[in-house]
């Protein structure tokens, strides 16, 4: 009966080890995911904001363009 005490208190824990080993992985993967999202949410972002800075620059570079049309013609 020793031998078999014996095994089993060699066998303590392997379960704890065994999830340790598949969910270690598991967290940085989803981690290195989640960063890799945000960079490119934030690259989109960057992107759209250049976009829409630019797209108002052309409005109101036509609206000073027409008011000082319409000064000089006036």
């Amino acid at each position: 009966m020793s031998g078999r005490s014996g095994l089993r208190q060699s066998e303590q824990g392997a379960v704890s080890i065994y999830l340790m080993l598949i969910l270690l992985p598991v967290f940085l993967f989803c981690g290195l995911l989640i960063d890799v999202v945000r960079w490119k949410t934030a690259e989109k972002e960057t992107e759209n904001a250049v976009k829409a800075g630019f797209a108002r620059r052309c409005r109101l570079s036509l609206l000073h363009s027409r008011r000082t049309a319409c000064l000089r013609a006036a």
